[in-house]
């Protein structure tokens, strides 16, 4: 017999998962800001310190020590609410409602238009506090740190995979990028970017593979979404909390539909596993050609190159051979790790091989999560009666 702390177990697994949209009647008010409440903590006490300008009137030091005092002295303050309301000294509020976020932007404003007196500055006191509520209501709700923390776990599995798929496909990417590295037109435009223009050129290649990723991921999840029968679903339970719920013996597993934040929830998981991948493999490209740079382009060659003296992070000399590492190199290498990652996230999307390698890498994970699902909600089911008794 299941008791209703499988419920909040089974709950807490989704959290960990980083499915917390799976969680039933998941609401902003009660299970994302209630999560999200001690990084509110932090950044209502650091924006009020910023409006006031503890760090130009009493230093970095200073500043930071009242900044940690603060924060501690509001700490202490939940924890004697919590005591008096008899609640765990440490449990977040139950309810973080519209009331407590317009405290949170509301308060760092007044604060602005008393020191600053200027209305402009009031203006972006109000900018900066709801998009830090965006970024922390979408990291919170769709569980970003629980799933890079998830994915991290899964790292040495992640690198496995790649040796086989690395073996096939670096070695043509090496190929290509070898020959645009050794071309002279490659540092001028490097040389060229600066700033914000560098990074943008950067996210247009991340963008464009974030797209093609995006084509197949739906089509992988509702591959292994469905179960043929309950006794499938089983041995996906072990070492869960859901390995407790009675499941029917016959019939065909039926759930409703994942709705919007479900299928996000998920498809921000998987494009994460992947984006891993790319990331390991774009470090790896990174990598050589800061190495082939460091032995095989001399600062003069970078000079004729680009036709200015190129600059010079740091040099060392090997016998009668100096070797410098200079900033146009990290540029063409960042540029290079760039396009690899892009024409390898195509290599994922087209080549069946790896498609397969996938699903039987990723798959079992994260159809263990649609299963815990499917216990989860036989486990309301049971417990409907209880309630209307």
């Amino acid at each position: 017999m299941t008791t209703g702390a499988d419920r909040e177990a089974i709950e807490r697994w989704f959290v960990r998962r980083g499915v917390p949209h799976f969680i039933a009647d998941y609401q902003a008010t009660t299970n994302v800001w209630t999560r999200a409440f001690p990084a509110l903590v932090v950044l209502f006490v650091v924006g009020i310190a910023a409006e006031l300008g503890l760090e130009s009137e009493f230093g970095a030091g200073v500043s930071a020590l009242l900044v940690a005092g603060a924060i501690i002295g509001v700490l202490a303050l939940l924890v004697g609410v919590n005591h008096v309301l008899g609640r765990g000294l440490f449990e977040r509020p139950d309810h973080v409602g519209p009331v407590e976020l317009a405290l949170f932007v509301g308060v760092p404003v007044a604060v602005a238009i008393v020191v600053e007196r200027s209305v402009t500055g009031a203006l972006g006191t109000i900018a900066f506090g709801l998009a830090a509520l965006v970024v922390v209501y979408v990291a919170t709700s769709y569980g970003v740190v629980s799933i890079s923390r998830f994915v991290l776990g899964r790292l040495g599995v992640q690198l496995r995979l790649l040796g086989s798929i690395t073996s096939r496909a670096v070695p043509l990417l090496l190929l290509i990028t070898v020959a645009v590295f050794l071309t002279s037109e490659t540092w001028q435009m490097m040389s060229r970017l600066a700033g914000v223009s560098f990074v943008a050129t950067l996210l247009v290649f991340v963008i464009a593979g974030g797209g093609f990723l995006l084509t197949r991921a739906p089509g992988d999840i509702a591959a292994i979404e469905q179960f043929d029968d309950w006794p499938s679903v089983r041995p996906f339970l072990t070492e869960t909390p859901a390995d407790a719920v009675v499941l029917p013996e016959h019939g065909d597993p039926s759930e409703p539909p994942l709705n919007r934040g479900q299928r996000t929830n998920m498809l921000v998981l998987a494009l994460t596993t992947q984006a891993v991948q790319i990331t390991v493999v774009s470090s790896v490209v990174w990598a050589f050609f800061v190495l082939l740079g460091l032995v095989a382009v001399h600062p003069d060659t970078v000079t004729a190159w680009v036709g200015s003296e190129p600059d010079v992070l740091f040099e060392f000399s090997l016998g009668a051979s100096t070797f410098a590492l200079t900033e146009q190199l990290l540029r063409v290498a960042a540029f290079l790790a760039a396009f690899s990652g892009l024409a390898f996230t195509v290599y994922l999307v087209t080549d069946q091989t790896y498609r397969e390698e996938f699903r039987i890498d990723v798959a079992d994970e994260l159809r263990q999560i649609f299963a815990v699902r499917l216990a989860y909600i036989v486990l309301d089911a049971d417990a409907e009666p209880e309630g209307a008794d």
